[in-house]
Parts: structure tokens; C-alpha cells; sequence
């Protein structure tokens, strides 16, 4: 019974979405600051903090680092320790930065990542933790000739928005580093990728909560 209800909150909460009242400070009202993991990611865009940790399954980091502006990592499964943490599926979960950075995220991830004695998964990936960290790959021209791409399908937002105007500012940037963009991307079936790894998720909850 208890690992039914458990089910049941967790699929409620993956179909949550948050409304304009737990926003970002800087711009309440105006937009939907992604979740789970929402005030992690707005506590960094509004400099309340220089970092903050998140948990994600599927997007619970990405999503509000993506819609706040701010980089957030989902290491593989056994980089970081979930001890303490409630998964949906210990086969997905795990901890992660965000920062407002890339070279933050990276020295938050190199001081979490390790073993943790209540985790195993971690003993079993600490041997794929580079000794001297994550910030040593990290170069300034990094981004020169790179090729990124920009899919507006997940742009739900209009043109005369204050986060179309930031992202734009954004991807100017990325031009200016040296990144070759490819504008309006189209992913073939994106519907139905999208679907499978719902589906993939609704699988692995049910196999480790019958």
C-alpha cells in the first residue's frame, strides 16, 4: 500500500506544472520557472545564492536551469550520492549543481561527486571521477565551432516576452564565442520521443513500487 501511494504522489508531481506564484523574483509573473527543482534554480538567478543543488528523474534540473537562465548539470546515475533522497526510481534519480556558471557547476559537481558509503552506486562509479576535478576541461574558446542546436518547438513563449529578449541576448553571446548555430531546429517525431520517455519513467516506477 505504501509503495502504491508512493506511485501515485510521484505520478501526480511529474505532471505538475507550476503557476506564476512560485516564480522567479527577478520576473514574477511573467513566466514559469520549470520544476521540480524550481527554487534551486531561482535562488541562483536571483544572486540569492552562488550555487544550489537540485534532484532530477527527468528534467526536475534541466527544466528550471533552462527557464531561469542558468546552467545545471544531471550527472549519471553513481556520480553523486542520493542518500537522503526519496526517488522515483533510484535507476534515474540523482543530485546535481546549478549555478549561474558553467565553470561554478563544474566545481560544485567535482566536490560532490564520490563515494558515499550509503550509496552504493557511487563505489561502483567513483572510478569514472577525474582525479583533478571537472574544471581542468574547461576552455575559454570552448565554444568555437561548435555546432548548437536551437529548437524552437520548446519555446513557449512570444516574440515580444521578456524571456524571448533574453534568450535572444543569449544566443548572441553563444555567436560571439565562436558557436555555429543552427536556428529552428526540427527533431522528426519529437512528440513521440517524448512520449517513450514518459512511458520509460511510468515503467520504472512501477517495477520498483509495486
Amino acid at each position: 500500500m505504501e509503495g502504491n501511494l508512493l506511485r501515485e504522489v510521484s505520478l501526480k508531481w511529474i505532471f505538475l506544472v507550476s503557476d506564476s506564484g512560485p516564480g522567479n523574483p527577478k520576473s514574477i509573473h511573467i513566466d514559469d520557472p520549470g520544476g521540480s527543482s524550481s527554487g534551486s534554480a531561482i535562488s541562483v538567478a536571483a544572486n540569492l545564492v552562488a550555487g544550489s543543488l537540485g534532484s532530477e528523474t527527468d528534467g526536475s534540473i534541466l527544466c528550471p536551469s533552462g527557464s531561469n537562465s542558468v546552467v545545471g548539470i544531471k550527472p549519471t546515475v553513481g556520480l553523486t550520492s542520493i542518500a537522503g533522497v526519496v526517488p522515483i526510481t533510484p535507476l534515474q534519480d540523482t543530485v546535481g549543481p546549478i549555478c549561474r556558471t558553467v565553470l561554478d557547476a563544474a566545481l560544485v559537481l567535482e566536490t560532490i561527486a564520490g563515494i558515499d558509503i550509503n550509496d552504493k552506486a557511487t563505489i561502483k562509479a567513483s572510478k569514472y571521477v577525474p582525479r583533478d576535478g571537472y574544471a581542468q576541461f574547461l576552455k575559454i574558446d570552448g565554444l568555437r565551432g561548435k555546432r548548437l542546436g536551437v529548437v524552437r518547438a520548446f519555446y513557449g513563449f512570444g516574440n515580444d516576452t521578456f524571456k524571448h529578449d533574453t534568450f535572444k541576448l543569449h544566443l548572441k553571446t553563444l555567436r560571439q564565442k565562436g558557436a555555429v548555430l543552427v536556428d529552428n531546429l526540427e527533431i522528426n517525431n519529437i512528440q513521440e520521443i517524448l512520449m517513450i520517455k514518459v512511458k520509460t519513467l511510468l515503467w520504472h516506477m512501477n517495477s520498483n513500487y509495486p
